[in-house]
């Protein structure tokens, strides 16, 4: 297992020392309680307003368990000092349709809501983007949803910019 012990200050000046370690069996519960929770609440509100919350949990799970079933892609942890999950990230490589130059993306990033402003965003990317560089890639992408007002701010302060957009029409 990789680690790594990092002690990064947050937005409001709050900092939490953490542990990233790559995510083990025992982990996959936590990250999809998260991931699914997260992912909810990203979906537009009009589409979700005509959703079953358990039949969308079972669709997610089908759609995502290949991202974190694939050997390509390795989920990391990030833990508090007293050893509590505080975190996670899902990382992995990706070949656009438009380029033969691969990048690193971050499928997924989150940070339990106890830990939130204190660091643990930016040392979850900040490890994201050293195990890119480590594989020789040479630029990192994520995906985040227009509603995500608190995760914006950060990926632009950590030199995300905007390159594409996803928009969408109800057909009714």
């Amino acid at each position: 297992m990789r680690y790594k012990s990092s002690n990064i200050i947050g937005h409001l000046g709050a900092s939490m020392r953490v542990r990233i370690r790559e995510g083990v069996a025992a982990d996959r519960e936590s990250f999809w309680r998260a991931t699914l929770e997260t992912a909810w609440q990203d979906i537009p509100e009009d589409e979700r307003a005509d959703m079953d919350r358990a039949m969308f949990d079972r669709y997610f799970r089908q759609a995502a368990g290949p991202y974190l079933d694939d050997p390509r892609n390795t989920l990391f942890i990030a833990e508090d000092e007293g050893g509590r999950i505080v975190g996670h990230t899902l990382l992995g490589q990706t070949l656009p349709f438009y380029s033969s130059k691969p990048y690193g993306f971050v499928f997924d990033v989150y940070v339990a809501e106890r830990a939130r402003r204190q660091g643990v965003g930016r040392q979850l990317l900040e490890f994201a983007f050293k195990h890119f560089r480590d594989q020789g890639l040479e630029k990192v992408k994520l995906e985040v949803a227009e509603s995500n007002e608190k995760a914006k701010p950060l990926y632009a302060k950590m030199g995300f910019k905007v390159e594409r957009h996803v928009m969408g029409r109800l057909l009714r």
